[in-house]
């Protein structure tokens, strides 16, 4: 039996509304910065004007490579899109796809259950501390 996906409370569905509106406006700003009109940016990015109304006005979350799509084209970092939109960004998504080291690290601290919350935010923060100071090796 396929477990169900747990129902949104009306606060998140709330919140998700917010995001979607707040995103679209957001994107539409970004849309007349560049002087586009609706129609342009679908040619462009090969969806009607329509759809492009839609994403602006928060009707439509549009589907992680179309959010990648606009991230690239309105020239806005890919991960702040998807958290804009309350999304885990896509290409966060693929690497752990990839990496199933990732995956079983991730499982392991996540199930954990003498780890409380609070320790588990410290190591992930730890974690990126570590990658950062990695980062400056190699500049």
């Amino acid at each position: 039996m396929v477990p169900k996906k747990p129902t949104k409370t009306p606060t998140e569905r709330a919140q998700e509304t917010f995001r979607l509106v707040e995103t679209g406006e957001f994107l539409r700003k970004k849309r007349n910065q560049l002087g586009l009109s609706m129609q342009q940016v679908g040619d462009i990015l090969h969806i009607s004007t329509n759809y492009v109304s839609e994403i602006e006005r928060g009707v439509k979350l549009p589907s992680p490579l179309l959010i990648r799509e606009l991230a690239y084209f309105y020239h806005i970092n890919e991960n702040d899109l998807f958290r804009m939109y309350g999304k885990i960004p896509l290409s966060a998504k693929e690497e752990l796809e990839a990496n199933t080291f990732l995956q079983d690290l991730l499982s392991d601290i996540n199930q954990n259950k003498n780890l409380p919350d609070k320790k588990k935010k410290e190591l992930f923060s730890e974690f990126l501390q570590v990658y950062q100071r990695f980062l400056k090796d190699y500049e």
